[in-house]
Parts: structure tokens; C-alpha cells; sequence
């Protein structure tokens, strides 16, 4: 149900670019600004919740007194830090590059 009314309004919105533009729909134009628009609407969220969810794992597994005895803790804990470096590098440089046509 959410994916048909996020693919109709990605339609109505490829529409209303071109009646603007007056333009003829070109198919790779079309993709390029459906990727566009999917990375602003999905990827931006994703990222944020991704983040947070990070940040949550590290502040869990720092603070717990049990798990400091667990010595798969210490995995679990790189884990999330390295985790957080790729959603600031990659994910990050990915939403800038398709969403916002900024290259780093």
C-alpha cells in the first residue's frame, strides 16, 4: 500500500516536472528524476533513524554493567562505531550525489 502511493506520487511528480518544463518525457531523464526523488524521500529518513539507532547501540552497550563482563560485547560495540563511520561516509555522500547532484 505505501510503495503504490509513493510510486504514483513519484508519477504525479515526474507529470507536474514536465508540464513545467514543457518538456517530452525522456526515459533516462524520467529515471534519473525518480532516483532523485526516491534518495530525498527515503534515503534522508533512513539515514537519521540509522544514525539514532547507532548512537542508541553505543550508549547501550558503554553503560551496561553486565555486559562488560561478555567479551562479545567489545565485538558488538566496533561493530557500531564502524557502522556509524559508513552511514557518515558512504550513505551520507550517497543522498548528496543522487538526491542533491553534489559531488564530493
Amino acid at each position: 500500500m505505501i510503495i503504490a502511493l509513493f510510486v504514483s506520487f513519484i508519477v504525479l511528480k515526474i507529470k507536474s516536472y514536465y508540464k513545467q518544463n514543457k518538456m517530452i518525457p525522456r526515459t533516462s531523464a524520467s529515471i534519473n528524476y525518480a532516483i532523485q526523488e526516491i534518495t530525498i524521500y527515503f534515503a534522508i529518513p533512513i539515514f537519521f533513524i540509522g544514525v539514532i539507532g547507532t548512537m542508541l547501540n553505543i550508549l547501550v552497550f558503554l553503560t551496561s554493567r553486565i555486559s562488560r563482563q561478555n567479551p562479545c560485547i567489545f565485538y558488538l560495540i566496533v561493530m557500531s562505531i564502524l557502522d556509524f563511520g559508513k552511514l557518515g561516509i558512504s550513505t551520507f555522500s550517497n543522498i548528496l550525489l543522487f538526491g542533491f547532484d553534489i559531488d564530493l
